[in-house]
């Protein structure tokens, strides 16, 4: 009987052990293939694979009005940026980062009062919330509005394999948050 309670402790163990990496910490986007309750993150991953739907929260140090130094701004642009994660060709050089896709994401209201921000990527398209909150707007670039249209655009160009993605959102030119997906 101890024996089966140490298997069981140890399974459970690994089980919760790795959950915990994926806890949100400030400066950090966790990733979701279902949408993401900022205070209560589940199902969080790191992985997806073609035609995986990707939802994303970004946790940030202050309030977003603190952050991008406006503290009487009734409007907020930052940038939200997606790079591929190129591996160096010799031993000796650097992994290098190309820019996929950008936009500018205007946040009003509420939002910039909250030190977390939820973020559709590749939304499935009943669950899509990107366009339909008045206090958080992409910028219309052409006949193209700039957001989740433009990200899973882009992704749907990369070529079939495995790719290296490092999301980054940006206050005043100023990381304030990045992670990373495969």
């Amino acid at each position: 009987m101890k024996r089966y309670f140490r298997l069981a402790l140890v399974l459970v163990a690994m089980v919760l052990l790795p959950l915990s990496a994926y806890a949100q910490k400030a400066g950090q986007i966790v990733f979701s293939s279902q949408m993401i309750d900022p205070a209560n993150p589940t199902n969080l991953t790191k992985s997806f694979k073609a035609g995986d739907a990707i939802y994303s929260v970004a946790y940030v140090q202050d309030n977003f009005l603190k952050l991008c130094n406006s503290p009487n701004a009734k409007k907020l642009e930052t940038g939200f940026f997606i790079y591929e994660v190129k591996p160096p060709l010799y031993s000796y050089q650097e992994p290098q980062e190309s820019q996929i896709a950008y936009s500018t994401v205007w946040l009003s209201g509420g939002t910039m009062q909250n030190k977390s921000l939820p973020l559709d990527i590749a939304p499935k398209p009943d669950k899509m919330t990107a366009y339909g909150n008045p206090e958080i707007t992409y910028t219309k670039f052409g006949k193209n509005f700039e957001g989740p249209v433009g990200y899973t655009e882009a992704l749907a160009k990369l070529e079939s394999g495995k790719h290296t993605l490092r999301v980054r959102y940006q206050c005043n030119y100023q990381v304030v948050a990045e992670g990373e997906i495969t």
